[in-house]
């Protein structure tokens, strides 16, 4: 008997067909290639009135790359604007050498989510 599964009470941590093939070797077949295409849609949330601290770190070395880095920025505020809602806090931190606060928690009490935006786009 396996020790983990006793001490998770039965709880697996991977899927069943994973089990099955490192355990018994009946592996389900591979998935087409490409795979079929798919109709997710995602909506933002906009009745969640949890309060959240979220903190973005940004990495600014030379060794990022420069249209990596715009990426990051790009993502940050994708996030900022659809996934983080109004009642939550936002800071953001930059770092290179040194670390640099871009955004803190308390720079703006009214509207976090302008406010963040505003120092992202600096």
């Amino acid at each position: 008997s396996d020790p983990l599964l006793q001490i998770s009470g039965g709880i697996h941590c991977v899927s069943p067909a994973w089990i099955s093939c490192e355990g018994n070797g009946v592996c389900p077949p591979p998935p087409p290639v490409p795979p079929p295409a798919s109709e997710c849609v995602f909506e933002t949330c906009t009745n969640n009135q949890e309060s959240y601290n979220v903190a973005f770190l940004v990495d600014e070395s030379g060794s990022v790359g420069y249209a990596n880095y715009l990426t990051s920025l790009d993502f940050i505020q994708n996030m900022i604007e659809n996934d983080i809602n109004e009642v939550s806090q936002i800071s953001i931190l930059a770092f290179a050498s040194t670390t640099d606060r871009v955004y803190h928690f308390s720079d703006s009490q009214d509207d976090q989510k302008a406010g963040a935006l505003s120092a992202l786009n600096a």
